[in-house]
């Protein structure tokens, strides 16, 4: 192997290694993948066999699979989702078929975790089908892949083989091609991997300090649609926050990171690529997360894009620019047309952020509001908690994460990399939690519920409307006590800023738990969101959930222009509530 390959291997190694001890599957098998396709290239380029490490290879690819395998097979309670073992199957599957053709001697407890990869994959895909794309013809290669690895093949083998064969279009059966947007500082603009193309916004970082053209992007795009077998039915995009997170995690993990200056090229390019390929009628893959789950955790919080943005700042900008942001807005406190500015603005969070126009918001959609004697201690006093959560959630897995939009996983990114740094450990985002592991986690409990509409919910709860919410879904009951947070959205300034409002929440808190102990708090939308779980979860030893604008639904009450996030097909709407908005 020359110089340069061997160095970009023993990189790979060292990667994936440190990314496969932290726990992060993904991550730790593109390295590994990277590094297969390096060694295959360097053979088929005639570099003799003394010249490539295959012994570190075998190693490196042995520790994969003995790290991964029990992770599927066992499929222990509270481990990975059934859709990402799916993918992990398949991508073993296909890195193991690879890895059987090279010059190396494999243990005999290889072929055997192989066969049961193949198997778990085949059965996985075959649930699959009907309900996501590729499932069909994947689970068609995973049981061609097993008949060949069992001898002699068994009959249930045999007749789903045959089952397959007779439903799968030919057309589907064609190995699709995968686009993705990566950040690999080193490499080339353009790396060709196995079924994957991918496009390396570095070169154009290093170069120009700034997102390549979008019609660079756009030509990348069409080239290799054009040259797919079936374009574009054969292409898939990945979607750039998955692809870009990951080496973002895996440059913190070295120390490389990106500098923040740099990170807004990211969301433009991206934004770009998703544009290109949207004017090329190119299925760019879904965001959607496999629902977070909540058994077992003591803190589990939605990420919120305004409250991100804020500890963007308070982690990287300086005082004098916080405190003269803080200064415009006392200066216009009384300027309804500055106020209004931006309320319409739905891409507000990407590229640079500007101090004032975050703030503006926080203040007005979110309720902060600052001390007159002291405004930037106000904020760095908020923003302490919300960034102490973070790193718990990144580097101690103490507080879970969840989302169901884009803008937030792009403004937590920053804040990843900075927490992280050293480690690579960023935390895990899962989708939003399903209303059946959240009412079996209340039932039984006795919950503190704190955010908007508090009056209606409790007596939701007091008429017994909220057991009827769902038809054919019984719920168990549970206890629960509400409590309105302090209204403070500008222009209401109900005590003296933003920590005695939240002193006299606590206090108020504090009274309800003398009356009545709690288990449990559900904490809603606001400014005193994240204080909140946080100090309930230290003094009180609550488990906390931390939820957007949408939480009163879980008690049936929401307002015009909601979007039902919860059993919209099955709601019995004769026990909901729907309410004008208050403002």
């Amino acid at each position: 192997m020359s110089r340069p390959l061997a160095a970009e291997h023993q990189r790979c190694d060292r990667q994936a290694r440190a990314v496969l001890q932290a726990g992060e599957w993904q991550q730790a098998l593109e390295q590994v993948e990277r590094a297969q396709t390096l060694v295959r290239d360097a053979l088929s380029a005639g570099q003799g066999s003394g010249e490539i490490p295959l012994e570190a290879h075998a190693k490196l690819v042995q520790a994969l699979i003995g790290a991964v395998h029990p992770r599927i097979v066992a499929a222990e309670e509270g481990g990975l989702a059934a859709e990402d073992r799916a993918e992990l199957c398949w991508r073993l599957a296909t890195l193991l078929e690879r890895h059987g053709s090279l010059p190396l001697e494999r243990p005999g407890w290889l072929p055997v975790a192989e066969e049961q990869l193949v198997r778990h994959g085949a059965l996985l895909w075959r649930e699959a089908i009907g309900v996501r794309e590729q499932a069909e013809p994947r689970a068609l290669a995973m049981f061609q892949r097993l008949a060949q690895l069992l001898e002699p093949c068994p009959a249930w083998v045999s007749t789903s083989l045959q089952e397959l064969e007779r439903n799968t279009p030919v057309s589907a059966t064609a190995q699709p091609l995968w686009l993705e947007l990566v950040l690999r500082p080193g490499q080339a603009e353009v790396i060709a991997s196995g079924d994957r193309r991918q496009f390396n916004l570095a070169p154009a970082l290093e170069t120009n300090e700034q997102e390549p053209p979008p019609e660079r992007l756009a030509a990348f795009l069409r080239e290799q649609a054009t040259d797919a077998p079936s374009a574009p039915a054969s292409v898939t995009i990945v979607h750039p926050l998955t692809s870009l997170g990951t080496d973002l995690a895996v440059l913190a993990l070295l120390g490389e990171e990106l500098p923040a200056e740099r990170l807004p090229a990211l969301q433009r390019a991206a934004a770009a690529w998703m544009e290109q390929a949207a004017g090329l009628g190119l299925a760019v893959q879904s965001l959607m997360r496999s629902p977070q789950r909540l058994e077992g955790q003591e803190m589990v919080l939605e990420l919120d894009a305004i409250e991100l943005a804020v500890l963007q700042l308070g982690a990287m900008r300086d005082d004098d620019e916080l405190a003269a942001a803080l200064h415009t807005l006392e200066q216009s406190e009384r300027d309804p047309g500055f106020w209004r500015q931006g309320e319409r603005q739905r891409h507000w969070w990407q590229g640079e952020l500007v101090v004032v126009d975050v703030l503006r918001r926080f203040a007005r959609e979110l309720g902060f509001y600052p001390a007159r004697e002291d405004p930037l201690a106000s904020l760095r006093a908020w923003c302490h908690d919300g960034l102490a959560l973070l790193a718990e959630a990144a580097l101690l897995e103490q507080v879970t994460l969840w989302s169901s939009a884009e803008a937030p996983e792009w403004l937590l990114l920053p804040l990843h990399q900075q927490l992280s740094r050293g480690s690579g450990r960023f935390a895990q985002v899962g989708g939003r939690p399903e209303l059946a592991e959240l009412q079996a986690l209340l039932a039984g409990q006795e919950v503190l519920y704190i955010g908007p509409l508090a009056e209606v919910v409790e007596a939701q709860w007091r008429e017994g409307r909220c057991w009827r919410l769902w038809q054919g879904r019984e719920v168990a009951p549970h206890g629960l006590r509400c409590l309105a947070p302090p209204e403070s959205r500008h222009p209401r300034r109900p005590h003296g800023g933003f920590e005695a409002s939240l002193a006299h929440c606590l206090e108020a808190v504090e009274r309800l738990l003398d009356q009545q102990p709690a288990t449990l708090a559900l904490i809603g939308v606001g400014t005193y969101r994240l204080p909140l779980c946080r100090a309930l979860r230290d003094r009180h030893g609550l488990r906390c959930l931390g939820f957007g604008v949408e939480l009163p639904q879980l008690y049936g009450v929401e307002r015009p222009g909601e979007e039902p996030v919860w059993g919209a097909q099955d709601r019995n709407s004769s026990q909901w509530r729907r309410l004008a908005d208050e403002g």
